[in-house]
């Protein structure tokens, strides 16, 4: 049995009762989706940003400089999320109650980091440029967007991680104990 069909069934070998960890496909299918989308607009930012960066002259280089960082600390995350179901095999995050917490909190961070710059250069570029350089107006432009894209994504996958601490909490509060019962499933 694959290492994915494990993961989506639960049923691999460290399981505590046969579906200990199972999760809806659908579920699954959508997140691999959601964090493939965040890598591929992560990378976009970090090219389309990354032009300016080399040029020391620029008035906005230290923008550009933390739309690169945003940019990669973004695809990192989305990577890490992506190899998830693969280290995790025996028990996936749904289970984790432990790990539910941190991973909000640095998607918070990430959700902040994305609306700061879709407001820095949406203020810079939406708006009427005529007159100036064009070709460079048209990029940046295109950019904002994609910060824009990246925000409402990671805000998703934030309000989602939310929802996946409250039911572990809530559930943890009754006096279950996740891990054990594999009665959390997002």
């Amino acid at each position: 049995m694959s290492v994915l069909s494990a993961y989506k069934t639960g049923s691999g070998t460290g399981s505590t009762s046969p579906d200990a960890a199972a999760r809806h496909p659908i579920k699954v299918l959508v997140e691999t989706i959601l964090r493939f989308f965040q890598f591929v607009l992560g990378v976009t930012v970090i090219g389309l940003y990354g032009q300016d960066v080399k040029h020391d002259t620029d008035t906005i280089h230290d923008k550009c400089v933390f739309a690169v960082i945003t940019g990669s600390l973004a695809s990192i995350t989305a990577v890490v999320y992506l190899l998830l179901p693969f280290v995790l095999k025996d028990r996936p995050l749904s289970v984790r109650t432990g790990l539910h917490l941190p991973f909000l909190v640095w998607e918070g961070v990430l959700v902040i980091l994305w609306l700061v710059m879709f407001g820095m250069f949406g203020k810079m570029y939406i708006g009427n440029y005529s007159g100036v350089d064009g070709a460079r107006v048209a990029r940046m432009r295109h950019a904002v967007w994609v910060d824009l894209t990246e925000l409402l994504l990671w805000a998703g996958t934030a309000g989602w991680s939310f929802l996946r601490w409250w039911k572990g909490r809530t559930a943890g509060e009754k006096g279950g104990d996740l891990e054990k019962e594999g009665s959390l499933e997002s």
